[in-house]
């Protein structure tokens, strides 16, 4: 049987073990969440270390691996963490709104005829299948199938279709069915896409435009099958405004469709990459911020509400998420601005793209809204656009340095 003063010790020492366990645990929970890589800019101050590691100067750009202690000096509880520093590098800002119009590599299945025995049906495509050939020819557009459809309907044998789907490529065979007085397979195409999206910015010395901030998909969340695209000038000519479970439009009208503003490279994860027709405007360019240099806060939002003219509007950057791997969700924010409000009700379809700044320095795009909160959305850091669409121009040399502080 323990003795009063030895299970009053006892008590102490748990006391003690809860109540540190409690002031610890919430730098605990950081230092285990924190991501295992974090971009930051030449000669700063990594903020985001800073309460956890107490001191590291980026002074020398490069890609830096760095021990990140559970308490200052405790270096056996420590992680990995990658820094890569990266110099001063500048873009021109956008916020023009532009046409968006893409070609896609075939026909794109939007839906399948409800009519019985449907060829198409009984072959096994499905919607969102990409139709890239018929009997061994490559498809260069709707055209060239329907004249397929009814040459193999008049000859009364199947047609031989290369299907993407997903990564796969399959083969199918359909035959043609005669429905009102015409050859069909029972299925809709298309193959272009259109829209209105708005410029995040311009890389002058590869003369490279960036919109969108997030990836054109088909209806099936697919990425869209493009062939090839062009920007070209888009006049907003109204706004149908947000509600709350409704997102709103800007309205717009495609200028000189015969003289685009640039053709369309890639169709990526964190926007459209084209090549400028011409030279890109005459603007200030604005230095990048990296990821450690975004806080919550104010910012501004560039986009076009009524005409050609980009205007700023004041946003609040609610909260940076830092992840391990590159994400269209790399932050949150909140329109503020009571003219926006007014006009838009907050974020609508094509202000994918719309450039946000703060402190001076470019963020990132405007990507999603949140459809419950059309005030409220996310957007991409521009680091990430930047990597994607290769404009770094080899500013992060890859060496590697061990830094413990």
């Amino acid at each position: 049987m323990r003795r009063p003063a030895t299970r009053a010790l006892y008590a102490v020492f748990l006391a003690a073990l809860v109540l540190g366990a409690g002031a610890l645990s919430p730098q605990l929970w950081r230092w285990a969440r924190f991501p295992s890589a974090i971009w930051t800019g030449e000669g700063g101050h990594l903020a985001l270390l800073t309460p956890l590691e107490g001191r590291l100067d980026a002074g020398v750009p490069g890609r830096y691996t760095v021990r990140l202690p559970l308490l200052p000096g405790l270096q056996a509880a420590s992680r990995p963490v990658t820094v890569h520093v990266m110099p001063p590098v500048e873009v021109i800002p956008g916020g023009e709104s532009v046409g968006v119009m893409l070609r896609a590599k075939g026909a794109v299945v939007q839906s399948l005829a409800s009519f019985p025995e449907s060829p198409a049906r009984a072959a096994g495509i499905r919607p969102g299948d990409v139709i890239l050939a018929v009997d061994g020819r490559r498809l260069d557009g709707i055209g060239d199938l329907m004249r397929a459809v009814e040459g193999a309907g008049r000859a009364g044998r199947p047609l031989r279709l290369q299907i993407q789907r997903g990564a796969a490529v399959l083969t199918l065979e359909a035959r043609p069915r005669k429905i009102d007085g015409q050859y069909r397979l029972g299925l809709w195409v298309r193959d272009t896409a259109a829209g209105v999206g708005t410029v995040t910015f311009y890389d002058a010395q590869s003369r490279t435009v960036v919109a969108l901030g997030h990836r054109v998909s088909d209806e099936q969340g697919d990425p869209y099958p493009m062939r090839d695209g062009k920007f070209v000038t888009a006049l907003v000519s109204g706004v149908r405004p947000s509600r709350q479970g409704e997102p709103g439009e800007k309205l717009g009208v495609f200028l000189h469709v015969q003289q685009p503003l640039a053709t369309i490279r890639a169709n990526t994860a964190y926007g459209l990459f084209g090549r400028l027709s011409g030279r890109p405007p005459a603007k200030r360019p604005v230095p990048v911020a990296w990821e450690d240099q975004v806080r919550p806060g104010p910012a501004e939002m560039v986009t076009v509400v009524q005409g050609l003219r980009p205007e700023a509007f004041r946003v609040e950057i609610e909260r940076v998420i830092h992840s391990d791997q590159p994400s269209a969700r790399s932050f949150v924010l909140r329109v503020t601005d009571p003219r926006l409000l007014q006009a838009t009700g907050g974020i609508v379809q094509g202000m994918s793209g719309s450039p946000v700044l703060q402190d001076g320095r470019l963020v990132g795009a405007v990507t999603h809204v949140f459809v419950h909160d059309p005030t409220r959305g996310y957007g991409v850091f521009a680091q990430w656009m930047l990597e994607q669409g290769g404009l770094l121009h080899g500013k992060e040399d890859g060496k590697e340095l061990s830094m413990v502080s």
